[in-house]
């Protein structure tokens, strides 16, 4: 018993001097990818360079709404092909170093592209953001969909099929969810569902949400 003890408080000792909080790690190399997520009604796949073009005219045909609505400053209605062909290639490298995994949304019947999914590590300007622990999420998941694609009433889908592929496929425990305030359809989304609101950045105007996966 005194062992037991002894062992216990040295090990509650070494975490006051090591730090009791262990950072989630975004990826780890003996992970495995998933490469993709299929249905009927959507697919979802990683980018390729082949996709270039039909997402270029996929994201600018939305290009006014998409800029108001993600907060993020893209797609300028001044984007060039070569700046996209420049944004896909850099996705590719990503994949490569499995330091961001980037997946495009399509309709399998038609191949038509209506969307993109991003997984990231966690961007360490949100430890400021109110009620953010960034040490406390593997990865920081965001997306865009077209407006015809709303209008299909393809997100609620959309969402329903990432929290199954998340949940079966995906290594990770906890995601972080940033949405902006301008967002409001993902962000009617998210209040009514299973994630967890975090906090309101408002100098970013961005609100954040919470997934427990495994």
């Amino acid at each position: 018993m005194r062992h037991l003890l002894r062992n216990l408080v040295c090990a509650v000792l070494l975490l006051s001097f090591t730090g009791a909080t262990v950072a989630a790690e975004f990826w780890q190399s003996d992970w495995q990818i998933p490469e993709k997520w299929a249905t009927k009604q959507l697919l979802i796949r990683p980018i390729t360079e082949a996709d270039s073009q039909a997402l270029y005219y996929t994201y600018m045909d939305a290009q006014q709404a998409l800029y108001q609505q993600l907060g993020w400053s893209w797609p300028s209605a001044k984007t060039s092909i070569e700046q996209n062909q420049s944004m896909v290639r850099y996705h590719l490298s990503q994949w490569q170093d499995k330091s961001a995994f980037t997946y495009v949304v399509i309709i399998p019947q038609t191949s038509r592209i209506i969307g993109m999914l991003y997984m990231v590590p966690v961007l360490d300007s949100h430890e400021s953001s109110p009620g953010i622990d960034t040490e406390h999420f593997n990865a920081e998941v965001s997306w865009w969909l077209t407006p015809s694609a709303y209008d299909d009433g393809l997100q609620n889908l959309f969402f329903t099929q990432l929290l199954k592929w998340l949940h079966k496929d995906w290594p990770w425990q906890q995601i972080l969810l940033p949405v902006s305030d301008h967002n409001a359809p993902t962000l009617t989304l998210l209040q009514d569902s299973v994630a967890r609101a975090l906090g309101h950045d408002q100098d970013l105007q961005q609100r954040f949400f919470a997934l427990t996966l495994n």
